[in-house]
């Protein structure tokens, strides 16, 4: 039967269904907003495994706050169901659809290639590569804001592979990868230019009957261009798509400027784009440039238009006082949405109490620098705030506990998850909040003790080891 509700949130509607999962459209009834809820379909491992990388996408979310990324609200796990991750709704469709109902609009395009650049800069700025970049990671709104999705394989900077192997989309995978090498921004940009690649010549540059000769074709060959593509734009693609990541574009701002050039564009689409590379902000591709507010005060328009004055009349004095009184309320201040996971911590914007979270549309100064949530049981956390935030979801980090270890007798070696932490007396051997962990203590001549434990669950004090039996030369050859 279909859930009636997930978690605290209230199921209305399924939104889509895969052979992995399911993700169902609910409302949260403490901020009453819209939210998407993904539940994974499967056995007791593939949950768990959910479940980390759910978790794993909810932090990077919180150290991300961007508004190219999609925002996660809460990860839990539903009896009857398993692990779920809620998150904002996105009134729009996946890439990957666009692309199959055919080419999209130049200016389209491009202009969601850039915010797919800035949502990855915002990620390796932090020293995080996404590594599964692709275009059914990316939803497009119906006024063309992307939203990049699906962190939960991404991986700091430098970090080799897994015992999991290669954790990415073949199709996207860069050379590199496929040799094993660490994963860097230069993972992203390759699947980025694969990306580009199939938006504007309608197909993967790389693509073979089955999976050992498209990574070879991947590791070895080289881009297969259609028919009649243009030849400037071969040569931009031949550039960014080499093997050698040295030999490729080393910033990928200029391969989209390098692209634009031999794309036909308009000198205004032009303008457009280039503008929104340059922007932080999340523009989509219907937000005029200049602004609507900036067209309208432009003194050549109200020169065109004398007539405004005489309708105004005696109103010219209020309507002034209007917009400037509006103007400066909203460079003076600004409201905001703040959620923490766990909720109730309380927050501070430069050290002036704001209440407890959720709150929504609180009053925050424009120039406001920090936000600060304190929480009993947790650190407190600090997040700089930028111009553009409107709703922050921020996740806390419970404070560690740590336990002291005695054994009888001392002299002990205490392993904690197969670690060594050293030799009893054991002073402030940290736990992590994450469930059990694995304690053992081991002694010459004495039995390993092993046991779980956890922050509500800590060893005795003291652990008493016991001798193991001697035993005689006869009795050791006659068990042999």
């Amino acid at each position: 039967m279909e859930p009636t509700t997930i978690g605290r949130y209230k199921v209305l509607g399924e939104l889509g269904r895969g052979a992995m999962g399911v993700v169902y459209l609910a409302e949260d009834p403490l901020l009453k907003r819209g939210v998407a809820i993904k539940v994974v379909l499967g056995g007791t491992a593939s949950q768990t495994e959910a479940l980390q990388h759910f978790q794993r996408e909810a932090e990077i979310s919180a150290r991300l706050n961007h508004p190219n990324v999609i925002t996660i609200f809460d990860v839990g796990e539903e009896p009857e169901l398993g692990p779920f991750i809620a998150m904002e709704y996105v009134d729009g469709r996946g890439l990957d659809d666009l692309l199959a109902e055919g080419p999209l609009e130049t200016e389209q395009a491009v202009l969601i290639l850039v915010q797919t650049l800035h949502a990855l800069e915002a990620g390796h700025a932090q020293g995080i590569v996404h590594r599964d970049l692709k275009p059914s990671n990316i939803m497009v709104t119906k006024d063309g804001r992307l939203k990049l999705m699906d962190f939960g394989i991404a991986r700091e900077e430098g970090a080799g592979q897994t015992s999991d192997g290669i954790l990415c989309t073949p199709s996207f995978a860069a050379p590199e990868i496929l040799q094993q090498q660490p994963a860097s921004p230069t993972t992203d940009h390759w699947a980025l230019y694969c990306m580009a690649f199939k938006m504007f010549l309608g197909q993967l540059p790389f693509e073979a009957e089955n999976m050992s000769a498209l990574l070879y074709a991947i590791a070895q060959g080289t881009p297969v261009f259609p028919e009649n593509a243009p030849q400037r734009l071969c040569e931009v693609f031949t550039r960014a798509l080499e093997k050698s990541p040295a030999a490729r574009y080393q910033n990928p701002r200029e391969f989209i400027r390098e692209l634009m050039n031999a794309l036909s564009l308009s000198e205004t689409a032009r303008n457009h784009c280039l503008t929104l590379l340059e922007s932080t902000a999340a523009q989509g591709f219907t937000s005029p440039f200049p602004s609507a507010l900036q067209r309208f005060f432009e003194p050549r328009i109200w020169l065109k238009r004398p007539r405004l004055w005489w309708l105004l009349g005696g109103s010219a004095a209020s309507l002034l006082a209007y917009v400037a009184f509006s103007l400066w309320s909203s460079i003076g201040s600004k409201r905001m949405d703040i959620s923490s996971i766990p909720p109730g911590a309380k927050a501070y914007v430069d050290d002036r109490s704001l209440g407890r979270t959720p709150l929504v549309a609180v009053q925050v100064p424009a120039k406001a620098k920090v936000i600060r949530l304190e929480k009993s049981g947790y650190l407190s956390l600090e997040h700089a705030l930028h111009p553009m935030d409107r709703t922050l979801s921020l996740s806390l980090i419970p404070t560690p506990v740590t336990f002291d270890v005695k054994s009888d007798p001392s002299g002990a070696e205490v392993f904690l998850n197969g670690e060594l932490m050293g030799t009893s007396p054991l002073k402030g051997v940290p736990i992590r909040p994450d469930g059990m962990q694995r304690l053992q203590v081991r002694k010459r001549g004495y039995e390993t003790v092993t046991m779980g434990i956890s922050q509500e669950k800590k060893p005795p004090t003291p652990i008493h080891l016991r001798k193991t039996e001697e035993k005689s030369l006869w009795k050791r050859f006659i068990e042999n």
